[in-house]
């Protein structure tokens, strides 16, 4: 368990939290990451939950799966190269605003799931989905794009595989938890640690 704890990384020098080598439901939560070249990775069969975290200027990826798996609830990712980083492995992300990102806001070559989230440009690609099997699924529906305009979504999604299911999509922003680290920590003042 890491919890109520910053990360600030100014030298952009490497990833703040790796859970890996089998690691197994660890959990984070209630996390600020700033700098680094990376928030969280899950990696060599390390698996988790990453909760009421905020990411700010994170180089590379907000929150990196390889090889691993990983749940998200009610974070934000600020604009960073990749939000989400994704291959091999799986992710579920829910309840989440993924700021954009200037190369693409999701990577994948695995398994994706986003519900009741925000997925929104920043530049380039929202969405690359470079699957190597065709049977994994990038499931990105009911979800927040920026705008209800679903030409312009289309065109934001490269999915040379094929896989990637995008509508029906949310016409409005849809109401996620406050991401403002600030009042995260105010529902839980008084609360004991260890202790949900």
């Amino acid at each position: 368990l890491i919890e109520d704890c910053s990360f600030d990384d100014p030298s952009l020098s490497g990833n703040a939290v790796v859970i890996g080598n089998g690691a197994q439901n660890c959990t984070i939560r209630r996390c600020t990451f700033s700098g680094g070249m990376g928030g969280v990775q899950f990696s060599f069969g390390g698996t988790g939950t990453v909760e009421d975290c905020v990411f700010e200027g994170v180089e590379f990826a907000g929150i990196d799966v390889s090889g691993g798996s990983a749940v998200v609830r009610r974070c934000r990712i600020g604009v960073t190269r990749m939000g989400l980083a994704v291959g091999p492995g799986r992710i579920e992300v829910y309840d989440t605003i993924l700021e954009g990102g200037t190369q693409y806001t999701i990577f994948t070559t695995g398994d994706v799931f986003v519900r009741n989230s925000h997925i929104l440009n920043a530049a380039q690609f929202t969405v690359l989905a470079d699957a190597q099997d065709p049977g994994e699924l990038v499931d990105l529906r009911y979800n927040w794009w920026g705008t209800a305009d679903t030409t312009q979504i289309k065109a934001w999604i490269n999915d040379d595989v094929g896989n990637v299911l995008w509508s029906p999509i949310a016409d409005a922003p849809v109401p996620t938890e406050s991401s403002s680290v600030g009042a995260l920590k105010g529902r839980f003042r008084g609360s004991r640690v260890g202790q949900d």
